[in-house]
């Protein structure tokens, strides 16, 4: 084959018609596993660059409070669930269990669902700041705070505790926009100090969600505080980790009196006897 021949059949070969003539499905075929894949690479570096930035963020604000925080052993801040979910973990607080922060980015690795679902149903990244709790004292507390607009949103993700067991109270004190779902007034006033109050109002914006419950909770952590809050209106972490700190210092410490433990505990074994079976 002389050399004249050889550059005609490489012009040939490089010509996308000639593929498109000749070897359409193929080429159709090669052509998609591209596009996924080179999504697929871009969107998982594009998480992991974002899941640096705010992870040594919250970082420095969690040392802060806790003197673990991350995997010394192994020299690890933050593990990688899958390429657009992360978590960290911190620990050893002289009153708190355990800080595991959770990131939820958009799923940009996935063609489909970020160009696709997400135009169509269109989500949040979030995060998820959640401490476990060990009180002073024996307590039964099922409280929530949530936006006035989104009550019946927030019965609806599954959180049937609030939904069953809350009812709405109104402190004036509070931002409007917000709204205080509690089982007795008397706890809900004890956990909104006027401390509280201040850091909830601050925040009001950014909060999604402050979730705490003792319901369907491991014996070694008998209440858990979560505050969930979108990124987009939630630049700065700083208040965000002081409230969800000072809302579990806050709870350790409630006393509740008999009445209320022996009643909190019947509504309990209905609550369980009626959603966990």
């Amino acid at each position: 084959m002389t050399a004249e021949q050889v550059l005609l059949k490489l012009v040939m070969y490089l010509n996308p018609l000639f593929w498109y003539k000749f070897y359409f499905y193929e080429t159709i075929f090669m052509v998609t596993i591209t596009i996924f894949a080179f999504q697929y690479i871009r969107g998982s570096k594009l998480n992991k660059r974002l899941a640096k930035i705010h992870m040594n963020q919250i970082s420095l604000e969690l040392q802060k409070y806790f003197k673990n925080v991350g995997d010394k052993e192994q020299n690890i801040l933050y593990e990688q669930d899958n390429p657009h979910t992360y978590k960290l973990y911190a620990s050893n607080h002289p009153s708190l269990k355990f800080c595991l922060v959770g990131l939820y980015l958009h799923r940009r690795e996935n063609l489909f669902n970020y160009y696709g679902y997400q135009f169509v149903f269109p989500s949040k990244e979030r995060l998820v700041i959640e401490i476990g709790v060990q009180p002073q004292f024996r307590q039964y507390i099922c409280f929530g705070i949530v936006k006035q607009n989104q009550i019946k949103r927030i019965k609806q993700e599954g959180y049937e505790d609030l939904k069953n067991i809350c009812h709405t109270l109104t402190i004036p004190e509070l931002d409007n926009s917000l709204q205080i779902l509690t089982e007795y007034d008397e706890i809900a006033q004890s956990i909104c100090t006027p401390e509280i109050i201040k850091l909830l109002n601050a925040n009001e914006k950014s909060i999604h969600i402050i979730y705490i419950s003792d319901v369907d909770r491991d014996p070694a952590c008998k209440i858990c505080v979560k505050v969930m809050t979108n990124l987009s209106t939630n630049p700065d972490y700083q208040n965000l980790v002081s409230l969800v700190v000072q809302l579990s210092l806050q709870i350790a410490q409630i006393k509740m009196d008999l009445k209320k433990i022996n009643k909190a505990g019947q509504t309990r074994r209905k609550f369980n006897s009626k959603f966990k079976d």
